[in-house]
């Protein structure tokens, strides 16, 4: 099961975007994560977080589908982003 995942994810998952694209993006920017992301796990958050200025909010008891898993919880993050403006 592990290797089918990963060579979908090989074919269907989108390309790393590179850190001097994501430098020059100029709009307010937060994030919202799932704590239980397999796909692209939390650290990735973090160091994005931490790199750009971007702030995170970490959805408890969720993977890589928070607004799914955890539409509340990701709708409190939503809203605490849009009034804060993101970065």
């Amino acid at each position: 099961m592990q290797a089918a995942l990963g060579a979908l994810m090989e074919q269907l998952g989108m390309p790393e975007i590179p850190a001097a694209d994501l430098a020059r993006i100029a709009v307010p920017t937060a994030l919202i994560w799932g704590c239980h992301d397999l796909a692209t796990p939390l650290p990735v958050a973090q160091a994005a977080s931490a790199r750009h200025g971007w702030p995170l909010d970490v959805i408890d008891d969720a993977a890589d589908d928070p607004a799914v898993e955890q539409p509340e919880a990701t709708m409190r993050a939503l809203r605490r982003a849009l009034t804060s403006g993101g970065r």
